[in-house]
Order: C-alpha cells, then structure tokens, then sequence
C-alpha cells in the first residue's frame, strides 16, 4: 500500500513539473482564454491607425460609453478624438492593469493621445471561477502581486480580505503549476481572430461599443446569453427601486468622507502605470461611473481624491448626476440603457473638453 501510495505522489509530482517546464515554452498574448477581451486587442493592434484615444475598463465602459457621440461631440469642439472602446465585463482593476501594462509595453509615443482609465477595486475569485481560464489568463507575477496585496490594504473587512487574497493565490497556483491548461493552449492556437464570433464582440459599429440592450436584441446573440439578458431585464423592470437605492448610496458615500483607511498600494501601483503610459506621450484620465456599490466608494473614493482634478472624469455622485440613477434610464440596477448612455457619454466629452481647453 505505501509503494502505490508512493508511486502515486510520485507520477503527480512528475506531472506537475512536467506540465511547469512545458508552460515556460508557450507564449501567449495577456488577453488569450477571454474571447471577448482577446477580440478586442486584436482588432485594436490591426487597427491602430484608425484610433488616438482608449477607453479601458469594465462593463460599465463597454456598456454605456458611446464613442462615436463622445467623438462627434469632441470634434465639433475641436477636438480630434477617435475613440475605442476597450471596456470588458468582469474585468477588475488587476487584470485591468496587467492589460494595460502590457499595452504600454507595445506602444510607441505618438500611438494614442488620450486613455481613459475607469478606476475599480479588485475582485476575488468566486468558487465557480476557480481555476479558470478566466480567472488566470492575466497572471503574472506583478499582477498576483498586487491582487493580494491590493485586497490587504483595503477597507473591506477581514473576512473579505482573507478569502479575496487566498482566492487570488490558490487561482495563481493553479495557473502557475499548468493545471489542466495544456488542451486549452492548443485549442486558442485555432482560434480564428476574423472571425464573426471575434467581430460579434465588438459591438454593432465595430468600435467596441456593445450595449446590453442591442446584445439582448442581436439575431447573433446566443440563446443562453439573450436568456439571461432577458431574465435581468425583466427582473429590473418588476423592481425598479434598485436604482434609487444605488443613487442613495452614491450620496451618502460622497457626504461621508470619515473613511478609515485609504488604500496608498493601489493608488501607487496605479500611478506608476499612469507614468508608463505618459512616458509614451499619452494624456490619461480616470474616470468614475455612476451605480457604484457601498464597498467601492469606500475604497475608491479616497484614492480619486488623491489625483489632481485636470485628471480626474467623475460622473457617480447620485446628488450632481441624479438622471443617471432614473429607472427609464437604466438597463437593470446597476447598468444604464442606450438612452442613458448617451447622457453618460455626453457629460464625459463635456468634462472631458474641459479640462483639455
């Protein structure tokens, strides 16, 4: 029983050093594994010629930033913009980064003039993402690195801070013994980057912007991903108060400045990507969507406050922006339709044009 018990730990070991070796020989873009993330980057690295301005963030980016009204309305004013949108649900302020850093590593100055940066917290891993492809794609050393240390420094509680930097360590672990990951290598070698699924993701003007309720209403869309769509939709519309419970939560957290840590790591980490970027000869803004939860004003609110204002596109205070909190605005609780959209996109160009002039 102890030679098989031993024979087996043995096989396991070899397989995982196996599979670690075998992972030092295979490069892969930042974005490969995350289709939608991975569309984007490769039409924006064919397309380069065509845009001088980024926006890069999460859902809240790719949703709701309307870059052909934010271009229109920046060039009637003399200002030459050409805009992607480079917003991707689920990302966070680690993979965010990660991507970023990469980006910054392959431009050169005259590239872009303008990024714009949505500032987030960092997510934990859930338990049904564990170990994902997903969850993993970003990884690097750096990158872990600040996801845990990011959620350490926090103002979250310390149940949340042990399971969010566990979850990222396990989830990097995983990563980094190649776990599995061997037949997904192969597979993205196959992927076909023209496809119609990669052109899909970029929106119906091609240009990055997709939002929810074209998604819900393309022919395209996978039944699976229009049911759910549908679900969230129809769920919001039987209860629209969310949205005025984000927007009362918007307003106390802005009345409530007595927050009793601010996170210095992240704000740090995030200006030394700022720097790389500017080093490139690009201007980079931050910019603060509407909708947020308690948690991450909490955290984020005293890290925008540390950057100088011409930085800064704050569009989240429910008491200054209150009709990007209005039920015919908004999508489900936390996302806003096409109509607020606009609204959104335009007081973005109006700061933006501001603070540039």
């Amino acid at each position: 029983m102890k030679k098989l018990l031993f024979k087996t730990l043995l096989l396991c070991i070899s397989v995982l050093i196996i599979n670690v070796i075998i992972k030092q020989f295979i490069t892969l873009p930042v974005t490969w594994g995350f289709e939608r993330l991975d569309s984007k980057f490769n039409h924006f690295t064919n397309n380069l010629e065509k845009y001088n301005s980024l926006m890069i963030g999460s859902s809240r980016l790719y949703r709701q930033v309307d870059v052909k009204t934010f271009d229109s309305l920046n060039n009637e004013a003399g200002i030459d913009t050409k805009t992607f949108n480079f917003g991707v649900h689920t990302m966070s302020a680690a993979d965010t980064y990660r991507f970023l850093s990469a980006l910054s590593d392959s431009l050169q100055p005259g590239d872009l003039d303008y990024i714009f940066i949505e500032l987030m917290n960092t997510n934990h891993v859930s338990v049904k993402n564990l170990g994902t492809i997903r969850s993993t794609f970003w990884y690097d050393n750096e990158s872990v690195t600040f996801s845990v240390r990011s959620i350490l420094n926090s103002n979250r509680s310390t149940v949340n801070k042990i399971y969010g930097s566990i979850s990222h360590l396990v989830s990097y672990s995983l990563d980094f013994t190649n776990a599995g990951y061997i037949s997904n290598y192969l597979e993205y070698q196959t992927v076909d980057t023209d496809s119609e699924r990669y052109k899909y993701y970029l929106g119906p003007s091609q240009d990055g912007y997709f939002p929810l309720m074209d998604e819900m209403k393309d022919p395209s869309t996978d039944e699976s991903d229009r049911t759910v769509l549908e679900s969230r939709y129809e769920d919001f519309l039987k209860d629209t108060l969310s949205a005025t419970t984000y927007k009362n939560i918007s307003i106390e957290s802005y009345s409530d400045q007595s927050y009793d840590s601010f996170n210095e790591y992240h704000y740090n980490y995030l200006k030394g990507i700022i720097s790389k970027l500017e080093d490139k000869d690009i201007k980079v803004f931050i910019l603060f969507p509407p909708r947020q939860t308690r948690e991450n004003y909490m955290e984020l609110i005293p890290i925008l406050n540390q950057f100088p204002e011409n930085k800064v596109l704050s569009v989240s205070s429910g008491k200054e922006y209150p009709e990007l909190y209005l039920a015919k605005y908004s999508f489900d609780f936390g996302h806003l339709n096409n109509e607020g959209s606009v609204l959104f996109t335009k007081e973005i160009s109006r700061k933006f044009r501001k603070k540039i002039k």
